[in-house]
């Protein structure tokens, strides 16, 4: 973990959007794979990526202290709600489905959680996304897709998780 001046501002309940213009996001580097990888076997229910295919670490940070990680890698083979939604037939699917890449880890670490942080970092992590794939791959993807275990969330945001609860 990289040591704050003043750790007591991680402790703050909202953030002022100042604070969330000023995270920026990067590629990690293959020397800070295995922090990252030990902060998601800490802190994620997943626990660290087995890495599959094409993959990309990306961290969102302010100032230098990392407060998001986020783990890229290749789409589920078939999604059948996806599929309809793109419209396209197996045939297409086979030879676009590089074009698709699934967000399978995405942490925001324990001692930065506040209000709208996770927003913001997942917004800034997709928007580099394409370059940061193109200077890897040598090619953008055209969508990102991600999953959320709801259960999951429930119990660890119960306050939140409700809203997608028995809304009939």
């Amino acid at each position: 973990m990289i040591a704050s001046d003043d750790d007591s501002f991680w402790l703050r309940t909202e953030p002022s959007p100042g604070f969330l213009r000023q995270l920026q996001v990067r590629t990690l580097q293959p020397h800070e794979h295995a922090r990252a990888a030990q902060l998601l076997d800490a802190e994620h229910y997943l626990g660290e990526p087995i890495p599959v295919g094409q993959s990309l670490f990306q961290v969102v940070h302010h100032q230098g202290r990392w407060v998001a990680l986020l783990y890229w890698g290749p789409a589920a083979r078939k999604l059948a709600d996806r599929e309809d939604w793109i419209g396209w037939t197996d045939h297409q699917r086979a030879e676009r489905l590089g074009l698709i890449v699934q967000n399978r880890r995405f942490l925001v670490l324990s001692q930065t959680r506040m209000p709208n942080l996770a927003s913001r970092a997942l917004a800034l992590a997709t928007q580099a996304l394409p370059a940061a794939w193109r200077e890897r791959f040598g090619y953008a993807p055209v969508l990102a897709e991600t999953f959320t275990d709801i259960d999951e969330l429930a119990a660890a945001v119960p306050e939140r998780a409700a809203l997608y609860g028995n809304a009939d």
